[in-house]
């Protein structure tokens, strides 16, 4: 019988394995290229921001070739009180660049 901490890992690693597969496929989120080129037009930087796993994230990110437009990269990392997401705080881990 499974613990509940290896149960917990248990179900982050199937939950982010499904995220980053979905991230393979996902079609594009409406508007997000204007607001980037705004953003960068504009002189600032830009980030992500999403309760997904970091590796769904930059999955998607490396198909949509963003690494010129996002600078930050935030998300769930294993572990985390997803709270931290809500609140905008984050924990080492959580954020790529």
């Amino acid at each position: 019988m499974l613990g509940d901490e290896q149960l917990v890992r248990l179900i982050a690693a199937a939950v982010r394995e499904a995220e980053v597969s979905a991230a393979e496929t996902a079609g594009a989120t409406p508007g997000l290229d204007d607001v980037l080129a705004a953003v960068r037009a504009s002189g600032r930087r830009g980030g992500i921001v999403s309760n997904n796993a970091v590796e769904a994230v930059e999955v998607y990110r490396r198909r949509r070739g963003l690494f010129d437009h996002v600078d930050l990269v935030v998300g769930r990392c294993d572990g985390m009180d997803l709270a931290l997401l809500k609140l905008g705080r984050v924990r080492s881990g959580a954020v790529r660049r």
